[in-house]
């Protein structure tokens, strides 16, 4: 199972940023091998949460918002199999995933998607 975790800040309206993401994943990817969640700034990636991701063979980080770098080095502390940054030209997400990758290029199998397109998800394929 693949896990699809769009990741955004909560500030203003930053948190309908990322559910209206996760909804298009949803309609463009959902099938019975993935999982689709949403993680904000303001959830606690503490290590019952870790111990969750254990589960999936990989996930797909989509990077909804900026401010959002500190989550998503939480999320991938003790996740060990393949990640993929996805990030968007909106809301500053390229910025933030381009701050995560730098930091975990060296210790992790991670990959950077940046995508110019709005709901092009076929990297995520």
């Amino acid at each position: 199972m693949i896990g699809m975790i769009v990741v955004t800040a909560t500030l203003g309206d930053q948190k309908q940023i990322g559910e209206r993401l996760l909804d298009e994943l949803k309609k463009n990817l959902e099938t019975e091998d993935r999982e689709f969640l949403l993680v904000t700034t303001d959830n606690e990636c503490d290590s019952n949460f870790s111990r969750e991701l254990q589960k999936y063979s990989g996930i797909a980080i989509i990077v909804a918002t900026g401010g959002t770098e500190s989550t998503i080095r939480a999320l991938c502390r003790s996740f060990r199999k393949p990640l993929l940054l996805f990030c968007n030209p909106h809301h500053n997400s390229f910025a933030s995933g381009l701050e995560v990758y730098g930091k975990l290029r060296f210790t992790r199998r991670i990959r950077l998607h940046y995508s110019r397109e709005d709901n092009d998800f076929s990297e995520i394929e």
